[in-house]
């Protein structure tokens, strides 16, 4: 698996760290966390729509925030891009949510994964995340952890 950074251990936190930014990647979560609020928390200061600006400012779609923080789930030598992104397009997004659900679930509740659903999520997430509709873009985050009991 290629990563773009490396993840260092936090000494001051309980979660993971990105080297560069100091982003908080994998933050502590129990039987009772709510996946999609966690990871809102983690990126809402850093999202944004997709552009030169928001490229430069180490900014990242919902879509993104989404991936980063499953990053050790994802193998993204097989997404069709080939490599991590922070804007990723539709077809890599499904492929990471595709491999999300087949990684960061228990082989007891591995749901059957249905390309067509992670399509779904990946184009709605990319819609709502670049008219500037965060909002729903994170109740579809929300809908997805959920749905598949990430």
């Amino acid at each position: 698996m290629s990563r773009m950074f490396e993840i260092v251990p936090c000494n001051d936190h309980d979660y993971e760290v990105c080297e560069p930014c100091q982003t908080a990647l994998a933050p502590a979560v129990t039987e009772d966390s709510d996946t999609a609020l966690l990871i809102r928390d983690l990126y809402k200061h850093r999202i944004a729509r997709s552009g030169r600006s928001a490229a430069l400012d180490n900014r990242i779609c919902v879509g993104g925030a989404l991936c980063n923080y499953f990053d050790k789930y994802i193998d993204w030598d097989k997404t069709s891009a080939g490599l991590r992104q922070r804007f990723p397009h539709t077809d890599t997004l499904t492929d990471a949510l595709e491999q999300i659900i087949l990684n960061a679930t228990a082989p007891a509740d591995n749901p059957t994964v249905k390309r067509n659903d992670c399509k779904y999520y990946a184009s709605a997430l990319i819609e709502e995340n670049d008219t500037g509709n965060y909002d729903k873009a994170w109740e579809l985050v929300e809908e997805f952890c959920e749905e598949y009991s990430l």
